[in-house]
């Protein structure tokens, strides 16, 4: 093991890579590393115009068997986004969250690796100048609690088990007050995600083998509703009021099989795979792979 190593899964549409895939929205990270050992610590902060300010601190500790972090961060500045006129009204932004990682050697053939992760912002949206006499004010919000779990087990030097699940919220919020012009609106938008996966992976003979499962599952709500203050700002077919709301499910599951042989200075490679998608629609689809590689010395 290298000395930093960082490693992102990212799952891909089709056959999962080797070392990474990806699967809808999600993007798996583990970041396994060799803090020295003992108790270590970081902070820096700056600031800048327009009020603006960042910090960030982070512990670590380190002893045998046991990797432990937890870091976070915030920033604020009244310059969040470009103005749309000179004056820069209302537009003050916030962020921050923090992380926390544990990761355990229960044995030379076992690990686990847990996260947590929360991250917010909030900020003004800009007004133009006959927004801010009329007193318009709209708040926006997004926030993502997120936790990761992943195991693997080394059954033997050429079998390898690897599960990992984690679940993630995410929120989108957008509100005006009453003397917003030419439109007032409220949003309420976000999805709870549980996702879980398991591959087993081996070698053998001439063969690089590769099996597993994995799946999504979301609900999913949107809530959208405007009133129009200015009609003369718009079309003459747009409706004055407009509300929507609903929620669905998510389901997204896949399978997969996949082999590679070498034979001398030939490679084959084979795989079948079953993915299903059910949100708008509800699709199930086979993807095979065949591909074929000769190396000349």
């Amino acid at each position: 093991e290298s000395s930093d190593v960082e490693s992102m899964r990212i799952m891909t549409a089709g056959f999962p890579a080797e070392y990474g895939r990806k699967l809808g929205g999600v993007v798996e990270i583990t970041s396994p590393k060799n803090t020295p050992a003992g108790m270590h610590g970081e902070f820096d902060a700056e600031g800048g115009s327009f009020s603006t300010g960042s910090g960030h601190a982070a512990l670590f500790y380190s002893n045998r068997a046991n990797r432990f972090s937890v870091s976070g961060n915030g920033f604020h500045t009244n310059r969040y986004l470009d103005p749309p006129v000179l004056g820069n009204y209302t537009n003050r932004g916030n962020t921050g969250g923090y992380s926390a990682s544990y990761e355990r050697d229960f044995s030379d053939n076992d690990r686990l690796f847990l996260t947590i992760t929360r991250h917010a912002l909030r900020y003004l949206v800009p007004n133009e100048l006959i927004q801010q006499q009329a007193g318009q004010r709209q708040d926006t919000a997004q926030t993502e609690t997120s936790g990761q779990a992943h195991y693997t087990h080394a059954f033997s030097k050429d079998v390898l088990l690897s599960v990992a699940g984690g679940v993630r919220d995410t929120k989108a919020l957008l509100s005006s007050n009453s003397d917003s012009a030419p439109v007032i609106i409220s949003l309420d938008r976000g999805f709870r995600e549980g996702y879980l996966r398991a591959d087993l992976a081996g070698h053998h003979g001439r063969h690089e083998w590769k099996v597993g499962v994995d799946g999504i599952f979301s609900p999913v709500h949107e809530a959208l509703q405007y009133q129009i203050t200015d009609s003369s700002q718009f079309d003459p077919h747009i409706q004055l009021q407009f509300r929507f709301a609903d929620r669905r499910w998510d389901m997204e599951s896949a399978a997969y099989v996949q082999d590679q042989i070498r034979l001398g200075n030939w490679n084959l490679s084979a795989g079948l795979r079953l993915d299903y998608y059910g949100f708008a629609v509800s699709e199930t689809a086979w993807s095979p792979r065949i591909g074929v590689s000769r190396f000349f010395p």
